[in-house]
């Protein structure tokens, strides 16, 4: 089995990175190459690219470890596509995005640079257009990896996130603008499929 290399669920598709190893395939020499998967990277801004490079050293350790390879395209969108084009990814990012297995997002978001409302769009935008409605967030200590956590207690859970609904859903607004009386309103939408559906995915998690 693949470990687990994203938390978050991408259906339709792209689909999870984290899947069983696929059945090898046969070469034109008859030998066996190892299932491959089809990545799209999206770095991000700030830490985001660091925390990019880093994880891919211990992906490229785990893929000569594991049998598996990863066919890995990389996006330069962000703040640094922004500066260039007035937009952090391209219109139909979401259609270049559909053909691959599993999309690995870093971090976004770089208020100095560029407003948040731009730079995290896309991640909504693929949430909703990917249906990507779980955040899967493991929780592990390691021993011998000292924790904040003052009594260093041993961890191991997930954290559960509904993951496309909610503040996610743009309804609201602003009243009075730019006057002393001005107010704004967001109001959480939350669907009876949306709740059941992540509160589904806690049960299977639990068991």
């Amino acid at each position: 089995m693949l470990p687990r290399l994203a938390p978050r669920r991408l259906a339709p598709r792209p689909r999870a990175l984290a899947a069983a190893a696929a059945p090898l395939s046969a070469t034109a020499e008859g030998l066996l190459a190892p299932p491959a998967f089809k990545i799209a990277v999206y770095p991000g801004d700030g830490i985001g690219k660091e925390v990019t490079a880093v994880t891919f050293r211990l992906l490229d350790q785990l893929q000569r470890r594991h049998g598996f390879a990863l066919d890995c395209t990389w996006y330069d969108w962000g703040c640094d596509y922004y500066d260039k084009h007035g937009k952090v990814v391209p219109d139909d990012f979401l259609d270049v995005l559909r053909p691959y297995d599993a999309i690995f997002l870093g971090a976004v978001g770089f208020p100095s640079r560029v407003p948040d409302n731009e730079t995290l769009q896309p991640l909504i935008d693929m949430r909703q257009g990917f249906d990507q409605y779980v955040c899967l967030r493991p929780a592990r200590t390691f021993p011998g990896v000292r924790t904040p956590l003052a009594a260093q207690p041993e961890l191991d859970l997930f954290v559960i996130r509904e993951n496309s609904e909610g503040e996610y859903v743009s309804s609201g607004g602003r009243f009075k603008r730019g006057t002393p009386d001005e107010v704004a309103t967001q109001t959480a939408v939350h669907t009876r499929k949306g709740v059941e559906r992540i509160a589904g995915q806690s049960m299977s998690q639990r068991r």
